[in-house]
Parts: C-alpha cells; structure tokens; sequence
C-alpha cells in the first residue's frame, strides 16, 4: 500500500532501502515518491528445489499505479450560517477496495495556510485552507474537523461537509468573502496543489411553474369538478439548513408581511389584479371566496430531496374567485420573496382550447372495435400525472339509428359490447392532453350495418373563451366481405370438402344458430366436374351471432361423392354464394388431383432385434374419408428377398398417412416379422396406383384384395432401404491413410520445380455394400491459394481396401499443403472420409 512513511521496528524487513518494506502485518508498504514514476513491482520467489532439479525464479509483476487528485465543490455560494460541501476525487486514497475509506482532518494550528494535516491522509495528501488569502487561527476553542468519507467503495470520491459558522468564529466572514481549500497530492513528484473556492453569500431564489399555459379549472356534467394542479419549484439553497434531512420551507407566517421565503401568487385580467397569499387570503389577512371550495394553497413547501435546496408546492387553480370566473385570458404570476429579500417572479396564462375528437380510421366493420381519443387539453388538469375522465361525462354522447345520446356508460350496458378502460377516457400519457378508450366489438345492438356513429362533445371552454361548441365525429359502419374459405386447395376424388361461408350479413338473429335457407334470398351452391347442387338449406351458423356458416352434418365436411359419385382427377370444384340481399355474388374454386406416395423408414440402420417403423404418405389411399384405411405393402431383406406383405394402417381420419411396424428378426419370416443377418439391407416397397396425370380407370386395386376403384392405368414402385448393422457417419464409410510423396516407381520422395510426382494413400470402403468413389488431392501454397486439382474415380466393394495416387507437377520452391480426402461423386459430392493433411516443401 502507497505511504509517505516507511514503518520500522521489529518485525519489519527492508525490500529496497527506503522505498519499500514488507511490515510486520506482511503488508508491502511503497513511499510515495517511491511510485511517481508509475513503476512496476516485481515480487520474485527463489523456488531451491525445483521439479525435476535445480532452482528456479518465479515472478509476478504489479503495476502501480497513482493518479493526480482534485479538489472540487457542489455549493459555490454559501452564507455564513450554511454548510460547503468539499469532494476530493483521489484513487491514491483509496486504500480498502472492499469497504468506504474515512479521513478526519483537524485544524488546530494558528495559520491554516501552512498547517501540515498530511498525518490525517496517511501521509499520501495535505488540506489547507485560506480566508481572503491568508489563513486561519483554529487554536482552541476554534478547531476545525471535517471528515472526508469516500461515497462509494473503491471510488475514490471522497466528500466532506464544512460549516462555514466554525471558520466565521475564526475570522470573521462577509458576504463576497472568498474562502479557499488547497489539497496537495503529495503522491506527485513533485507535489501538486489543486484549489476551490467557496463565495460566501446568499445566491438568488428561482421559482419555476411545470408549464407555460395552464387549462381553467371547469366543472364536467356527469364527472364533476375539474380542478388544474399548478406545479411550482423553488431554489433557493440558503433556506437549506440540514445536510441530512429535508428542510420545510415557510410560504406564510402568522402576519401578513411579505418576508423572505414567503410566497404569493396574483391573478390578473385588465384592470383587475388579485393577490393571493397561501390559504387563499388576501393581504389584509381576510379570505377570499373559492369555487369549488376544499381547494388547497398550502403555507409551507417541502424540500424535495436531502441536501437539495429545491421545494416544491402544488396550488390550486380555483374556477371562481370573488365572483370572478378565471377563464381564458386570465394571467398567473408567482411573486418569491428569496433569502435575499429580492422579488422572483414567474408567469403563465390561463389559456382555453377546442377539442378534436378522432378515431384510428372512418369505416368500421360491425364486430370491430373502435380506438376513440379526445384531444382535450382542457381536460389536462395536471401535468404530473395521467389524468382520466369517467364515462358518465353526459358532455359527450354517441347517437346512431339504434341508440340517442347515450353516454358511454350507457354504451357500456349494451350486450355484447366492452370498453378498455373499463369506466374511464384515460390520457395516453402524463401532459398529452389526449384521452383514449377502446369501444370493443360494435354490434347491431349498438348501430345498424350501413348506417352512422355519430359522437358529439359539447365543449364548454373553447379557445378564446367564446360559448360552447359542439364537436362531432360521424363514422360509418358496413358490413365486411362475405368469403368461402376450403380447408385445402387440391382433393382426391374420394375426399371431404370442409367448406365454410363467412358472412355476418347472413347473421341477422343473435340468440340463435341459423341456416343460410333462414335469410333473404342468400344461395349457396356447390359443382363438381360439371354436377351442380344446391347446399343452401344445409349450411348453418357454427354458434349463435358467429355469421359462419358450414355443413351441418357432423364432421361438416361435404363428401365430394354426394356431389358427383364419378369425380376424378382434373375435375374442378366451384363454390357459388349469393348474399341475402342478392347484392353480391362471388365464387372460389378447388381442383381435383391425385398425389405421388412416398415411403419411408425411420432409422437409416438397424440392429437384429430392433423394430423398423414403415410410414407411407399418400393422400390417394384415404378412401374412406370417415374412417381410417388400411392396405398392403412389401417389405423385404437381403437375407428373405420374396420377403412379407403387412398391413399399413391410417393414422386418423383424412390423414393420408399410414403406419406399421416391422420386427427384425434372426429367425425365419412371419407376419410383421422379417428375417434379417448382419449386414443385410432391407427395403419397404409400396406400389403408388394413383399416379398424377395418367388416365384413370374402374378396375381391380393393387393394394386392395378383391377390391375395385379408381386408379391410374400405370403404377410405380416407391421404396426406401436401410441397413442392418452398426450405422456408419458418412465420413466414416472411407477410411484415408496419410498421403505420401512418391516419384514414379512408387517410392517416397522430395518434390522438385517441374519434376512429376504422385500423392498417394491407401482407402479402404467401411461399409457393407460396393460403393462409388472420387479420390481427390488438392494442394495449396503458404497463402492458402489452391494450385492443383487431381481426381480418381472407381468403385471399392465391402471391406476392400485400395492404393490409389493422383499426379502433381510443383512450378515454383516453397512450402505447401496437401489435402486429401474421398467424395462420392463429383457432380452431387458427398464427403466420404474425412480430410487428411501433410506439409511438402518444394526444393
């Protein structure tokens, strides 16, 4: 740790002869003047016996490291009787990271300008302090001490609270004296000093209002009474006389004398001036009559934090005074009478505005929900909070051809129909002056489909004072598009079409579930391949006041055979609807089609003992849409090649998707067991008799014993294989030896400029089947640049193992990289081995 005085005494050994020393509590202690050169420390350890012989050295080297301190203030000015607060920015005092260093410094000495307190910072800084230039008797009864404790651990920051009446019983302070605080880095070589200065005086008072212009208080039908809250700041540091707690600052005493720290506020419009002090009295004491009564002027502001020397006091605007309205055009003025005696003033007016009401957008579709502001500044009564206006305000109606100014809270009450916030218009945020609510799911309880929304608010303080104004907002409400919506865009001819008609025009009775048949003249009609029908009077609402409409026989779904039994693929499927009121038509078509099938295995290899699962996809197989299929497939292994036909089963209704599960077994075949040995392949061969685009024909089914249907002229064989032992990762079905440079004879040699060689290797196939491969050498130069290219391609049966080699010709001296590895094929590459590399250097 950094000292200015090296410890002695026993139990003290000397490092380096007065600069360092390791105390008796095995601290090492630096001089000060030790570390002005932010030296390193290095701590060495002599290891006698060192692993496996010898000695050793073993060092750690610290930096250490000091910076200049300063000397600082956060009251410039400050009166006799006040407190200056001193903050001394040093790391070099910062001794203890772990926990808040502490200072006390004492001035006892009768010239504070040259008293030695280095002692009080553990030798590392000095303080001195000088009144009017020169220092200071603070001999008994007049000592001085400050404590310095740092803010923080580890920060370094460190302040101290000076009170100014110790150092005026010294020397006599008056106001625009100058008292000075020197603080001497004594970590410095050499030392530096840094100053501050603390005026001592009374600073101006300032007082400061929230806002320039201010709403009139006002009184709301249905809410009540409005009430503007004024904000208003005062600063005015001498009347902060506690650093450790928050000061009360007196607005008004028991007299009516005007007198420092007091408050009043005036009211002014041409000629008429009204002087208000706190409690709403006028300067003769007596009060004033307020509307509404109960509104507060307090006598007293509180200081808003410890140590600020910032109060604050909120007022209320009263809506009459005296028998006058205070409306727009009023003048506000607050009069502070500051620690100096002197009159702050500040301004604002009373100023009112018209509203705007608004919405996200002029058309509605029945069922939506409207976003509703006011823009209202007027409403605003407080800036410091978000102000909110209860629905019952009978200033703001909604008429239509159902309802007649109702207030929102009657709009509330109507079936159906919700408001976000629930009770309240809120405003979107502190001082917008703009108020919000979400009218939620409009229904016909509320307006009819085609007609207006009207709002209206009668706005009783418009700008400029004038009479009240209505302001309207007319929305208009239709009804949203009517849609037919599939389940899918292509069906097999044996599938179900899940159709359903959106339509809230078509709901006309909430309380029930209707049919199409129920409404006007709607018509819905449904053609398959030329084959009409009319599913008008079969279509009905999926729940009472959806407006949805689907099949109301369960599962919903229209069968395309109770359409046209002879459907097939390339047949179209349209979808005709007609709305109640004839006004629209529209239409959307399907079409008809059959799909390629696939098969697949779940697991790429398998061991003897485990179960294959077999999943064939093919929509074409769900013939019976209501119950799930089933149909025969084969699956068959190197071992048993005539192999076992299975049962695929559907795994639901109109899935598409069929399942079975295959044991692998060592014994003979039976059943879903199949005969496997190791190393077999095995493969599940499923016969797609519903080929896309081919010519369809009644005939006997492939899949199906003893069954006719429809099916295509061709068939194709769709299969997936897999193995039977330990599954390789694809780099592993190669293995690679380690190239080597040989010359043409085959024998291991240096490559030379111009002179041909071969890189070759030994690859040996790990697999159980033959296998097509690329051996390819790439070489590379010192800058990773790719120089040549060289393939070989051939065949390797199971476990062969092969030498093969691809030419190089060097052009130029130096190092190079030779990779090697085995790909699949060139044109689709797969790796088949991972890379080997070595080094070559050129001569």
């Amino acid at each position: 740790m950094p000292t200015t005085t090296l410890p002695s005494g026993a139990g003290v050994t000397t490092i380096v002869a007065g600069k360092i020393v390791l105390g008796s509590d095995n601290k090492i202690y630096v001089l000060a003047s030790a570390i002005a050169e932010d030296i390193d420390l290095t701590i060495t350890y002599t290891d006698p016996a060192r692993d496996p012989q010898g000695s050793g050295d073993f060092s750690i080297v610290r930096k250490i490291q000091h910076v200049a301190g300063n000397i600082s203030t956060t009251t410039a000015s400050v009166p006799v009787t006040g407190r200056a607060i001193i903050e001394i920015n040093d790391m070099d005092l910062n001794l203890n990271p772990n926990g808040k260093d502490f200072y006390t410094v004492t001035f006892s000495t009768n010239n504070s300008a040259t008293e030695n307190n280095s002692a009080d910072f553990r030798g590392l800084a000095d303080l001195r302090i000088k009144v009017r230039g020169s220092g200071v008797n603070f001999t008994a009864p007049n000592n001085l001490v400050i404590g310095f404790e740092e803010t923080e651990p580890n920060s370094g920051i460190f302040r101290g609270e000076v009170r100014m009446s110790v150092i005026n019983s010294a020397a006599t302070l008056a106001d625009g004296d100058r008292v000075t605080f020197e603080y001497i880095d004594n970590t410095e070589s050499p030392t530096v000093t840094r100053t501050v200065d603390v005026r001592i005086g009374k600073p101006s008072g300032v007082i400061e209002l929230d806002r320039t212009s201010y709403p009139p208080s006002t009184t709301l039908t249905g809410v009540g009474d409005r009430t503007t809250k004024i904000h208003v700041v005062i600063t005015d540091p001498s009347f902060n006389t506690s650093s450790t707690s928050q000061d009360v600052l007196t607005l008004k005493d028991g007299d009516n004398t005007f007198e420092n720290g007091e408050l009043r506020m005036q009211l002014i419009k041409g000629s008429t001036t009204l002087t208000i002090q706190p409690g709403f009295l006028k300067t003769d004491g007596t009060a004033f009559a307020v509307t509404p009564s109960g509104i507060s002027f307090p006598s007293s502001a509180s200081e808003d934090g410890v140590n600020t020397g910032r109060f604050t006091v909120d007022i209320d605007l009263p809506r009459e005074i005296d028998g006058n309205t205070i409306n727009d055009g009023w003048q506000l003025r607050l009069i502070y009478n500051d620690s100096n005696g002197d009159e702050q003033t500040v301004t604002a007016s009373i100023v009112q505005n018209t509203a705007v009401i608004t919405s996200d957008k002029p058309t509605y579709d029945l069922g939506s929900t409207i976003i509703l502001q006011v823009r209202e500044p007027d409403w605003n009564n407080d800036s410091d909070k978000v102000d909110e206006i209860s629905i019952n305000i009978a200033d703001l109606v909604v008429d239509s051809d159902k309802v007649t100014e109702d207030t929102l809270a009657q709009i509330a009450g109507i079936q159906g129909i919700t408001l976000d916030p629930s009770n309240v218009l809120r405003e979107t945020e502190k001082n917008s002056g703009i108020f919000e609510i979400k009218i939620q799911n409009i229904n016909a309880e509320l307006v009819s489909r085609g007609r207006n929304l009207e709002f209206t608010y009668t706005d009783k303080t418009p700008s400029g004072g004038g009479l009240e104004q209505e302001v309207k907002l007319t929305l208009l409400i239709t009804s949203p598009r009517p849609d037919i919506i599939f389940d899918r865009e292509v069906y097999t001819p044996f599938d179900r079409m899940c159709i359903q008609i959106v339509d809230p025009g078509a709901n006309t009775d909430s309380d029930r579930k209707e049919l199409l048949s129920d409404v006007g003249s709607a018509r819905l009609r449904i053609i398959v391949g030329g084959i009409s029908a009319d599913y008008t009077n079969q279509f009905e609402e999926t729940a009472s006041d959806s407006g949805v409409f689907q099949f109301r026989t369960s599962p919903n779904c229209v069968p395309i055979s109770d359409v046209n039994a002879n459907a097939k693929p390339g047949d179209g499927i349209r979808v005709e609807y007609r709305t109640a009121d004839r006004q629209l038509e529209l239409s959307k078509t399907a079409r008809i089609a059959f799909n390629d099938g696939s098969v697949s295995l779940d697991k790429e290899s398998y061991k003897i003992g485990e179960t294959a699962k077999v999943t064939i996809e093919d929509p074409d197989e769900n013939r019976n849409p209501d119950v799930p299929d089933q149909f025969s497939i084969k699956v068959v292994s190197g071992t048993d090649p005539a192999g076992i036909n299975v049962t695929v089963r559907e795994t639901g209704d109109r899935t598409g998707k069929f399942t079975v599960d295959i044991i692998l077994t060592s014994d003979v075949s039976s059943g879903n067991r199949l005969q496997v040995s190791e190393g077999d392949e095995i493969t599940a061969i499923y016969t797609d008799e519903t080929l896309p685009g081919v010519q369809t024909i009644n005939m006997q089914l492939v899949n199906r014993e003893n069954t006719t249907g429809l099916r295509t002229l061709q068939t194709r064989d769709v299969a997936a294989t897999a193995t039977i032992g330990v599954a390789l990762a694809p780099t592993e079905r190669f293995g690679v030896q380690e190239p080597k440079v040989v010359d043409q004879t085959g024998n291991p040699t240096t490559p030379s400029v111009n002179v041909l060689v071969n890189i070759a290797t030994e690859i040996k196939n790990n697999t159980a089947k033959p296998m097509n491969y690329v051996y390819i050498v790439q070489v590379k130069d010192a800058n990773g640049i790719v120089v040549s290219i060289a393939t070989v391609s051939s065949t390797l049966d199971p476990a062969r193992t092969a030498n093969v080699s691809a030419s190089w010709l060097p052009t130029a001296p130096g190092t190079y990289t030779i990779e090697t590895f085995v790909w699949s094929e060139l044109g689709k590459p797969s790796p088949l081995s991972p890379v080997q590399r070595i080094t070559a250097t050129v001569a």
